[in-house]
């Protein structure tokens, strides 16, 4: 039987946005917010180093995290205890952390609708061996995202909804639906209903029109 999806979604502690389950199972994590810079904080540092990072391309290349990984191209990290922490950066797009049931294995991905269209979070489930679970984001939400109708073809009807003449488009509902064909069952399935465009905590490139980035982390136990 499916179990109930996951209720939980991202707090403002301390300057970064935490999720309540990787808070639980001890693994360090956050999303750093816009009112509060970004991992040159000197705490930061302290608490997570510099996680590994990728020149992102929107696409669903996945790299084990190493020195020689950082900077180079891809959209997702997977990093094993006692690796160093990886991070994604986004603005609308989706961060997904993830994490085995252990915590020794965690990973960081970044996926707007090319990558969700191009099959980065089932790629990223497959970059797991045996039970994962998953925590996105914040992100742009449907209220905010619209697109055109050239999309419709490539996502679930599900994921879509009108707002008079206007297309909208759930991230996070396509998220869903594709890691639940993934494998993952509901329960480990936490998906944030917080909107970049709608927070002022929150950058967004559609709500700001300026190129700035928070990047979500994680490290493996």
């Amino acid at each position: 039987m499916t179990m109930a999806a996951a209720v939980s979604d991202w707090v403002l502690e301390d300057g970064l946005f935490v999720e309540p389950r990787l808070k639980a199972a001890g693994l360090r994590h956050g999303m750093t917010a816009a009112s509060a810079g970004d991992m040159g904080r000197p705490e930061l540092r302290a608490a997570f180093g510099a996680p590994v990072t990728l020149k992102q391309v929107h696409g669903r290349t996945i790299l084990r995290a190493a020195p020689d990984a950082d900077g180079r191209e891809g959209d997702g990290l997977v990093s094993r205890g006692p690796g160093p922490a990886v991070g994604v950066y986004s603005a609308d797009c989706l961060p997904v952390l993830m994490w085995s049931d252990d915590g020794a294995v965690v990973g960081a991905f970044h996926a707007g609708w090319r990558g969700l269209a191009a099959g980065m979070l089932e790629a990223a489930a497959a970059s797991f061996e045996g039970p994962v679970s998953a925590a996105v984001g914040p992100h742009i939400g449907a209220c905010c995202y619209e697109v055109g109708p050239e999309l419709e073809p490539r996502f679930a009807p599900s994921s879509f909804s009108r707002d008079g003449a206007r297309l909208m488009l759930d991230l996070g509902a396509e998220a869903r639906v594709r890691l639940r064909a993934a494998g993952l069952e509901d329960s480990r399935i936490g998906v944030s209903g917080l909107c970049t465009a709608c927070r002022p905590e929150l950058f967004s490139w559609r709500r700001d029109g300026v190129r700035r980035n928070m990047m979500a982390f994680i490290a493996p136990l």
